[in-house]
C-alpha cells in the first residue's frame, strides 16, 4: 500500500543526518561589506510557488564561448550517467510534469551544500563564483537558524538556550515537538504546495497566519528556492538558473514526499 510513499519522519531523519554531516559554514568575506543585504526573502514559506519564482532583473553573466562549450560537454556526460541510474529531476520540470506531481501531491526538495573541488568544476564555477556560492550558503545557514529557532520558540516556549543551539540541534528538537503546532486543514498541505508549484493554486496571502506545523514544512519544502534567491543576489537569476539546471536540482541532499491522503500505492 505504501509503495514509494516516504513518511515525513523518514524524510526529516534523512535531512537531519545531512545537516549534521555538513561542515560548519565558512566565514566568507562579503562582496560588499558596506552594502549589507538582508538574507531574508519576503515570504520564505511560499518560495517556489511558481516554477521560476524570481522575477527580479539580473545582469547576465556569460562564459567565454570555449568555456561554455566545455561546460556543456561535461554536463552532457553527467546527465547521461544520471539517465542510466534513473535519477529523477528536482528542478526544471515542465508544466505537464508539475501538474502530474500536483495530482499525486508530489513534493521534491533539493538542498545546497558546501562544494568540493570536483563538484565546483562539474558545475563550471569560476573562482569568484565559488566565493559567491559560499557567501550565499552562509546566508542560507543563518536564515535557517533564525527561521527554525523562531518556530521552536513559538511551539515550545519552554525550550532553553535556543540561541545557543546549532541548526541541527534546533531541527532535531523541532521534529519532536512540531506535531503540537498542527492545525485544521493541514492534511492537505502537500496537495496545496504541489498545486502552488504548478500554478494551479495561489499561495496563501498571509503565510504568517498558517499553523506552525504548516510553516515548518513549507520551510523544508522551499529550501532549494530560498537558496536560489540568495544566490540570485550574488550571481543574477540567469546564472543561478543555469547552475541549478546542471543536475536538475542543487548538488546536496534530495528528499521527496508524495502521495495524497487516501491515495493507494502499489
Amino acid at each position: 500500500m505504501l509503495g514509494g510513499l516516504l513518511t515525513v519522519g523518514v524524510v526529516m531523519a534523512y535531512e537531519l543526518d545531512f545537516i549534521e554531516r555538513e561542515p560548519a559554514p565558512c566565514e566568507c568575506a562579503s562582496a560588499a561589506d558596506d552594502d549589507p543585504r538582508s538574507p531574508k526573502p519576503q515570504r520564505p514559506s511560499t518560495a517556489g510557488a511558481r516554477p521560476h519564482p524570481s522575477t527580479r532583473g539580473a545582469e547576465t553573466q556569460a562564459l567565454a564561448l570555449e568555456d561554455r562549450v566545455a561546460l556543456l560537454e561535461a554536463q552532457n556526460e553527467l546527465l547521461a550517467e544520471r539517465n542510466v541510474t534513473g535519477e529523477m529531476s528536482y528542478y526544471g520540470l515542465s508544466q505537464a510534469e508539475l501538474e502530474a506531481m500536483a495530482r499525486h501531491c508530489d513534493i521534491r526538495m533539493d538542498y545546497p551544500k558546501r562544494l568540493a573541488e570536483q563538484e565546483a568544476e562539474d558545475l563550471g564555477l569560476e573562482p569568484a563564483e565559488r566565493e559567491a556560492w559560499d557567501r550565499a550558503l552562509q546566508a542560507f545557514a543563518d536564515q535557517e537558524q533564525a527561521y527554525y529557532g523562531e518556530l521552536l520558540r513559538e511551539i515550545d516556549p519552554s525550550s532553553a538556550d535556543i540561541d545557543e543551539l546549532s541548526l541541527a540541534q534546533i531541527r532535531r528538537q523541532l521534529t519532536r515537538v512540531v506535531g503540537r503546532g498542527r492545525g485544521r486543514g493541514d492534511d492537505s498541505l502537500q496537495r496545496d504546495v504541489a498545486e502552488e508549484r504548478a500554478g494551479l493554486r495561489e499561495p496563501p496571502a498571509e503565510p504568517e497566519a498558517l499553523s506552525p506545523w504548516n510553516r515548518y514544512n513549507r520551510l523544508r519544502f522551499s529550501a532549494g528556492d530560498r537558496f536560489a534567491e540568495l544566490l540570485d543576489d550574488e550571481l543574477g537569476h540567469d546564472r543561478v538558473h543555469e547552475l541549478r539546471s546542471v543536475f536538475e536540482g542543487w548538488p546536496g541532499a534530495r528528499t521527496r514526499q508524495w502521495g495524497c491522503p487516501g491515495e493507494a500505492h502499489e
